[in-house]
């Protein structure tokens, strides 16, 4: 949908013939693939940590994933199984979305990423250092790669369900209707903790 609306294919005709030479020429002459054939002893993990240390920066997501499941491997994890468990639903378009974050826009994992962390050192977290932050909590509280992995799918759960609740006359639906509108995101990460303990708490009506 978005290549059509770029290429104009419903409107200037010749416009939309310039945008898909120009489309192909850049496909055929400038796109280069690299093709990298591993052996069954090699780590694919730990060599796409070290291409990508020379290459464009990844998102915190992308380093998070990498670290689990390269310590996964040297544990003797089953990658493949966390991976599909906790792992597969964050590769979904809808987590890459980019979401308005104060007033910058950030893939919508890494936002999550963000609120997790607050959420659990109970502070502010630098934006720059949010993948050392990570990796300090994980190590502080002894989690493994499986616990990790585990823990953020639960916690990715109840962020995806606090994003599509909806809002109502109740007392709650009126408070997530003005969460969203005041864009009041300092809130999150209380809110995840709340969702995550409803069972300890009983039923808690949030009032802004």
């Amino acid at each position: 949908r978005n290549a059509a609306v770029w290429a104009d294919v419903h409107g200037d005709p010749d416009k939309c013939v310039e945008r898909l030479n120009a489309l192909t020429t850049a496909l055929i002459s400038h796109l280069q693939v690299a093709v990298i054939d591993l052996a069954p002893e090699d780590n694919a993990q730990a060599i796409f940590e070290t291409l990508n240390a020379r290459g464009t920066p990844l998102l915190v997501s992308d380093l998070v994933k990498n670290s689990l499941l390269h310590e996964s491997e040297i544990q003797g994890l089953d990658t493949d199984d966390l991976y599909e468990r906790y792992w597969k639903d964050f590769d979904h378009q809808a987590w890459r979305t980019d979401t308005r974050f104060g007033r910058l826009y950030w893939p919508k994992i890494d936002v999550f990423i963000y609120h997790w962390l607050v959420m659990q050192l109970a502070r502010e977290v630098p934006t720059q250092q949010m993948f050392i932050e990570f990796n300090r909590l994980v190590e502080a509280r002894d989690l493994g790669p499986d616990d990790a992995l585990a823990e953020l799918s639960h916690f990715g759960a109840i962020y995806r369900r606090l994003e599509d609740e909806l809002g109502d006359h109740t007392p709650t639906g009126r408070f997530f209707y003005r969460w969203r509108t005041m864009q009041a995101s300092s809130l999150t990460p209380v809110l995840m903790w709340v969702h995550s303990h409803e069972d300890e708490i009983g039923d808690v009506v949030p009032i802004l």
